[in-house]
């Protein structure tokens, strides 16, 4: 078969985006097979992940970085149009192309927009709304990341289970990092404010992350607990519409929440590393890569009990209700002082994590474009 992929979110910046498609193109790398060959639409000042990049299978065509609404309604399609050969299928996430009469297969992370869409900006809200009604249903199969998110679209929308696969979120594999990389982000973190042992927030500080309340819980915990009255909370994340709330509460709390911004790579991978914990009070989540990520890494991990964290973290994390704080203080305070539960859990985060593999990912993303291309 031959497919054409949208490329756009490789480079943009957008966390969970950028991850699921750079662990696509990983997996099929891994898993297609003999006639299985895919043309990459990449923006001029993207990368192909390594693997991707060294495999015969893989033609990149470059096309420019342009806002949502002009990609998927021009360049897109123009992209695919000019392509030498006509491919059997395009592969897109969250909108497909406007135009071209190609199959689409359409991978939908989550559909929170729709579920409340008061955690988006008005202009995003009704372009989703309108654009995901129209695209769905007329997509050749839907892709999402967790069982989770395919009961949440069968929910909203009329269209047969079998058109739906789920190819679940990969990560990449844990590296070392070099004495330079150690030396340089102890000190980056000390000039942050960064003194004590923390618990971290790794993402977006989009309303549905639902890091005030975790702010909240963090002070309650501080108050009740001596131990974690010692550590801080770190917040590692770009700031997003609506989360005026957040900053607020980090400038109530000076020197116990501190507030990073965006990270790097390198940046990231230490303070997964580097934490006594991880938590992730997401209220609304359609996989949720930083749990994966810190167990991954031994790091124990504090998740909502909702949406598609209980499936995706598998046991191996502490569970507790979002919207509870006396809850969320509670679990703070096991995850950071109870060190049997500690030990135990590391054990089975790395055990878990293991299971969202990239030959796992490529087998189920080679089903889903199989399916799509089929007459």
């Amino acid at each position: 078969m031959l497919v054409a992929v949208d490329g756009r979110s490789l480079g943009s910046g957008i966390g969970g985006d950028e991850t699921m498609l750079r662990g696509f193109l990983r997996g099929l790398a891994t898993s297609a097979g003999e006639d299985d060959h895919f043309v990459v639409l990449l923006p001029r000042d993207a990368t192909l992940p390594e693997e991707v990049s060294a495999s015969s299978r893989f033609v990149v065509r470059r096309i420019p970085r342009r806002p949502g609404t002009i990609h998927f309604a021009a360049t897109l399609p123009n992209a695919i149009r000019g392509l030498d050969t006509r491919p059997q299928a395009v592969f897109s996430s969250t909108h497909g192309p406007l135009w071209g009469g190609i199959p689409n297969a359409l991978m939908i992370n989550d559909i929170s927009g729709l579920r409340d869409p008061e955690w988006y900006p008005l202009r995003s809200r009704i372009r989703g709304r309108v654009t995901l009604r129209h695209q769905v249903p007329r997509a050749k199969v839907v892709l999402t990341v967790s069982e989770f998110c395919k009961r949440e679209i069968l929910s909203e929308f009329a269209i047969p289970p079998e058109r739906v696969f789920v190819v679940p979120n990969t990560i990449d594999t844990p590296r070392p990092l070099t004495h330079d990389e150690e030396q340089s982000c102890a000190a980056w973190l000390r000039a942050s404010g960064v003194d004590r042992p923390f618990v971290l927030y790794l993402g977006n500080l989009h309303p549905r992350k639902n890091v005030p309340r975790l702010s909240r819980a963090f002070a309650d915990a501080g108050r009740r607990s001596s131990e974690l009255a010692g550590h801080q909370l770190v917040i590692a994340g770009a700031r997003w519409f609506g989360d005026d709330e957040q900053q607020a509460l980090a400038h109530s709390a000076p020197g116990s929440v501190v507030m990073l911004g965006r990270v790097d790579d390198v940046q990231r991978e230490y303070l997964l590393r580097s934490s006594r914990a991880l938590a992730y009070l997401s209220v609304y989540e359609g996989f949720g890569l930083p749990p994966i990520e810190a167990m991954a890494r031994g790091t124990p991990v504090l998740a909502a009990d909702g949406t598609s964290l209980p499936e995706v973290t598998g046991g191996a994390a502490l569970l507790v209700d979002p919207f509870d704080v006396n809850a969320i203080a509670s679990g703070l305070i096991r995850v950071v002082t109870d060190d049997a539960w500690r030990a135990e859990t590391r054990a089975k985060g790395l055990e878990q994590a293991a299971r969202f593999s990239v030959r796992e990912t490529g087998t189920r993303a080679i089903a889903a474009l199989t399916a799509a291309v089929s007459s």
